[in-house]
């Protein structure tokens, strides 16, 4: 049983009384008070929490507010009215706890909403780099081809990619989260969709050294070399986008795209599925918006089998009757929450115990990608920030650098 403290309204009738300001008519002149409860895990007490922090994110205009604590697991934040997604982000000594609640609505002067903090997922495993905006060719037209993931490991000891792998969620970022299971066991997983790609090994075929990392690309080519007439085959100089011959994998769609490019030169990752009916154009990267996934599994080949009905389900609303792979959250060794250019249309499509932020980029078709901050350098070797947030973990609006 959680701890679970009721909402203490009294110590927060002063703030309201000030929370409520203005004779205006408009709801642009009101501030009211979101009274967030947070419950921790059994194991943990609160006094062996060393930060907390609780933000409200607008989720029209992307404004972040801070939240005030008034006792253990209580907290106030004064609001414009709105929707928001509000995370909480605890610490202890070993552990980060972490929690989200989305689609909150603050349209009264009081209102309250409940978060369970749970223990963050962390893996030695991280995605050090992303990039999937594209870009555009010197005749400006979207380009697609020139996505890639970069996989790092971030720790000290060698592991291994071997039943790793890359996905993305079915759950688009512009589009209502939905709930797949009915039981709270059941809906501890993210239904993805597209192709999922992964390493197929005996466990320890594909090593990755600590501080070493490895370049997946959709399409290993140099992307800067580019012909925009077929009919001529004139070639143009593209410093628009990246350089990806060189990459350690990349994702050969030839089965599925005859137009596709492959590169010999390159080993291709094993497509151990195609989830849904999502466009052939299109790999395992969220180019506009969902959640991207790196997870590792016991068997990858029997995890993704289509007639393993265990992790096949389909959708419980709607039309749609095909069934997506279901990927469970301890399976997860990283995931990033990429959601929308458009503000009005930021959800987020995983749960905060993988990535309790998110992170966007200005524009479609800009260049630019998302690289790991640097926490700390050991012994020479580079440590990456891994707090579970993307938005506190990435540098947005990066110039992409695949290999660096």
């Amino acid at each position: 049983m959680k701890k679970f403290l009721l909402t203490i309204l009294p110590l927060v009738a002063a703030l309201f009384m000030g929370a409520c300001s203005g004779d205006g008519d408009g709801d642009g002149d009101k501030v009211y008070t979101l009274t967030v409860n947070v419950t921790i895990p059994e194991a943990y007490a609160w006094e062996d929490v060393t930060s907390e922090t609780i933000i409200a994110r607008n989720q029209l205009t992307g404004v972040e507010y801070t939240g005030l604590k008034l006792t253990d697991g209580v907290y106030t934040v004064l609001l414009e009215p709105g929707d928001y997604n509000v995370n909480a982000l605890f610490e202890t000594a070993d552990m980060n706890l972490s929690g989200q609640k989305m689609n909150v609505s603050v349209y009264s002067p009081i209102a309250v909403t409940t978060i369970a903090a749970e223990e963050s997922l962390t893996s030695p495993l991280v995605i050090k780099e992303f990039y999937s905006a594209m870009c555009k060719t010197p005749a400006n037209k979207n380009y697609m081809y020139d996505q890639f993931v970069e996989i790092y490991n971030n720790s000290a000891f060698t592991q291994y990619l071997d039943n790793c792998l890359i996905a993305r969620t079915e759950i688009a970022a512009n589009t209502k989260t939905v709930l797949w299971g009915s039981t709270p066991e059941e809906m501890k997983a993210v239904a993805v969709s597209s192709y999922i790609a992964g390493w197929v090994g005996d466990g320890k075929t594909y090593p990755i050294e600590p501080g070493q990392s490895v370049v997946v690309a959709f399409q290993a080519q140099n992307h800067t070399i580019m012909s925009d007439d077929p009919a001529t085959e004139e070639v143009e100089v593209n410093t628009n986008t990246i350089d990806l011959s060189k990459a350690d994998y990349e994702i050969d769609i030839t089965e599925y795209k005859p137009t596709y490019v492959a590169n010999p030169d390159v080993p291709n990752l094993t497509i151990v599925a195609k989830s849904g009916t999502q466009s052939v154009n299109f790999a395992v990267l969220p180019a506009f918006g969902a959640g991207l996934v790196l997870a590792k599994v016991n068997d990858i080949e029997a995890y993704c089998d289509v007639n393993n009905e265990a992790n096949w389900v389909a959708k419980p609303e709607g039309t749609d009757v095909t069934p997506y792979l279901m990927i469970r959250y301890k399976d997860i060794q990283d995931a990033i929450n990429v959601v929308c250019v458009t503000e009005t249309q930021r959800t987020c499509a995983l749960p905060a115990q993988v990535d309790a932020g998110m992170i966007y980029t200005s524009a479609m078709y800009n260049g630019k990608g998302f690289t790991r901050k640097v926490a700390e350098t050991v012994n020479g070797r580079v440590v990456y920030k891994d707090t579970n947030n993307s938005a506190e973990d990435f540098e947005p609006e990066a110039k992409p650098t695949p290999g660096a």
